[in-house]
């Protein structure tokens, strides 16, 4: 009779990659809720910018609606997905590894894809904003380098979680934790 293997520690990057995915998760759902609200109902929406920003991102979300909807239903439920994967491994669910690992590089993927569909509809947010701005190309550029940032942070936390997920020390974490008692 072999004994059972001793149970292994958890890997110290555990948390910091359960909650990089947890973030990433939360800003794509609630990115992608906020663009079907306001395309659903411009006067409604949650919006905690300017009228003057209200207004060019609902009038940018109107021209481009066959583009922005679809894309904001599929980053909906790709970041709730990713979401609801980082908070059960969080609090000690077992769901498969792969299928956590298969959840971040749809997400990436969606990612780079997001970015690149949605240029024209930056194009047209942005030239919106800075109508009645006097320093037009500083701000311009900002804006461009705010989404290029916030692309490189969520890439770089999901490839960081991806590269987590397939360490040996987090296979074999995850691979001798305890089931769940049903009692």
């Amino acid at each position: 009779m072999t004994p059972a293997p001793e149970p292994s520690r958890r890997p110290g990057y555990w948390f910091a990659t359960l909650f990089a995915m947890w973030l990433v998760g939360v800003n794509a759902a609630q990115e992608g809720y906020g663009a079907i609200e306001l395309l659903r109902d411009p006067l409604t929406g949650n919006f905690g910018g300017s009228e003057e920003a209200r207004s060019a991102l609902v009038n940018a979300l109107g021209q481009h609606a066959q583009v922005q909807l679809p894309l904001s239903i599929a980053q909906l439920l790709l970041g709730s997905l990713l979401l609801l994967v980082a908070t059960h491994l969080l609090f000690g669910g077992r769901p498969s590894r792969w299928f956590a690992v298969q959840v971040l590089v749809a997400n990436a993927v969606f990612l780079v894809t997001g970015y690149a569909l949605r240029e024209s509809f930056r194009a047209t947010y942005i030239s919106a904003l800075l109508v009645n701005s006097e320093h037009k190309a500083a701000l311009s550029n900002e804006f461009w380098w705010r989404t290029r940032f916030v692309l490189a942070f969520d890439l770089t936390a999901v490839l960081f979680s991806i590269f987590a997920l397939t360490r040996p020390a987090t296979r074999q974490f995850l691979d001798f934790r305890p089931e769940p008692n049903n009692e």
